[in-house]
Formats: structure tokens, C-alpha cells, sequence
């Protein structure tokens, strides 16, 4: 008896589970509609997107389906910027839409995200960083904004074909490589 009840509690529990609560709110200062932020700058009113269950050691990340991230977001009757997305790892995102309002001063770490299938950057982007470890991602549009790729970036994708822009200038060590699928790079020009 003892151990059928153990076993209801436990069921019980487990059905009161939300990623939610379960992240330490020391890893980010507020979340909307599924996504976390942390602010930049409240004098500038600026926020970064991350991922809280990454920074807390987790093995897999707080973002399923599509991440939709808005160039502004409101909370606490403030509206900030969203000026960075700092970390998206190990999720099972399908899709990725950045806003342009991303400050290209700011890196990105998009990696393991192994149902990655389409990833929108901003038009302003002027260092690539990432994606990698995605490989059902077959098809990428670089902007023409980007003059750097950066280290490691690129790498073991699912990419078949490879656009480079014409402002790329520099492609940093250890990118676009262990891209078994990868067939043709063209360079603009």
C-alpha cells in the first residue's frame, strides 16, 4: 500500500512540472510569452533573449516549435528593445525568426538544435555566429549585411548548397566543415 501510494505522489508530481517554475530566476529577469529576457540596459531599455535552462546546467533547452523573437516586449510597463539573442542550444526549435532590432555588437550561440529546419537573421547582421550542430538545416540565407563569419560557424549542418554574400570578408577557422550533404558554395562576385 505504502509503495502504490509513493508511486501516486510521485505521477502527481511529475504532472505539476512546468519548465517554467522549475528554472531558477537568477538566470533570467522575466519571461513573455514562452521567452526569457534579461536587461542590457535600463536606461537604454534594452533586453537580451536566453535561455535559462542552459546557464542552469540542463541537458536540453527551454525552446520547443517555432521561436518567434519580437523586435520589442513589454513588462512591468516598460517596452524594451530586444538588442540581443544571446543562446539558443540543445532545443527542439523548428524555426528561428530574428528581429532586425538585434544589435550586431552582440554574438549569438545557436547550436544543437538537431530539428532546426529554417533560421531568419536580421538584415543588419554583420558577424555570423552560428548556427551549428544542426544538421536538418538544409537551406540558409546569409544576409548581405554580414562581412565576418565567425569561428566555427556553419559546421555540421545539413546544407546542400552554400551562398556566401559579397561582403563576407573574413571566414573564420574550423567553419563550414563536416557538412557531409554540402555539394556547392557560391560566392557573390
Amino acid at each position: 500500500m505504502k509503495r502504490a501510494i509513493v508511486i501516486i505522489i510521485t505521477l502527481l508530481a511529475s504532472l505539476q512540472y512546468s519548465p517554467a517554475s522549475a528554472l531558477p530566476e537568477d538566470h533570467y529577469d522575466f519571461m513573455v510569452d514562452g521567452i526569457y529576457y534579461d536587461i542590457l540596459s535600463e536606461e537604454e531599455k534594452t533586453v537580451e533573449v536566453v535561455d535559462p535552462s542552459i546557464r542552469d546546467g540542463a541537458e536540453t533547452g527551454a525552446y520547443n516549435g517555432i521561436l518567434s523573437v519580437p523586435s520589442t516586449v513589454g513588462y512591468g510597463g516598460t517596452t524594451y528593445r530586444v538588442a540581443a539573442f544571446l543562446e539558443c542550444c540543445f532545443c527542439h526549435v523548428r524555426m528561428i525568426s530574428l528581429p532586425d532590432s538585434l544589435d550586431s555588437k552582440y554574438s549569438t550561440a545557436i547550436s544543437y538544435l538537431y530539428n532546426l529546419d529554417y533560421i531568419e537573421f536580421p538584415k543588419n547582421v554583420e558577424i555570423l555566429v552560428g548556427p551549428s550542430d544542426c544538421r536538418s538545416l538544409t537551406v540558409l540565407y546569409i544576409p548581405p549585411s554580414v562581412k565576418t563569419i565567425a569561428n566555427g560557424s556553419l559546421s555540421r549542418l545539413g546544407l546542400e548548397r552554400l551562398w556566401i554574400p559579397q561582403n563576407v570578408k573574413s571566414i573564420g577557422d574550423y567553419s563550414i566543415r563536416e557538412n557531409e550533404r554540402l555539394r556547392d558554395v557560391f560566392f557573390d562576385n
